[in-house]
């Protein structure tokens, strides 16, 4: 009966090594997949942020074609505001102008009047030394005031 506890201890005690070298290799295992899996949890973050980096980008091109569209929108409120202020200055110097031109045409129109009025009198007194051209010294006065007419 020694020899069967003897027999029965050897097998509990190589199912015991059998049981701790698959511990061990058990032990192994797991260590190296808690290894693998910290490697793969910074592969998944590293995944998560550049998402998030993606996400972000997508936002930034978004607000990027607001922010021009705002830029825009301003210049082009301030190019309206010159171009009312230009018309407005040039409405003033449109109205300055026909001021300073008034007292011009006016003596223009007196000039005319008067070139026009001694026209006039010229040549009714041209007719009138005409008809009676017959004293030579009329003729010849006539002639002289028709040449510098001419």
């Amino acid at each position: 009966m020694t020899h069967f506890i003897h027999h029965i201890f050897l097998a509990f005690e190589f199912g015991l090594d059998k049981k701790l070298n698959s511990l061990k290799k058990n032990e192994r295992t797991l260590n190296h997949l808690k290894k693998s899996n910290v490697e793969l949890e910074k592969d998944v973050e590293s995944v998560h942020q550049r998402d998030e980096l993606r996400a972000k980008a997508k936002l930034m091109e978004k607000k990027l074609a607001w922010l021009k569209y705002d830029m825009k929108q301003a210049e082009y409120r301030e190019a309206k505001e010159r171009e009312k202020t230009a018309s407005k200055e040039f409405e003033k110097a449109i109205n300055l102008l026909n001021k300073l031109k008034e007292p011009i045409k006016k003596q223009k129109d007196e000039k005319d009047k008067l070139y026009i009025g001694k026209r006039l009198s010229t040549n009714h007194l041209i007719m009138l030394f005409y008809k009676n051209s017959h004293h030579s010294w009329i003729g010849h006065l006539v002639s002289q005031l028709k040449s510098r007419l001419n």
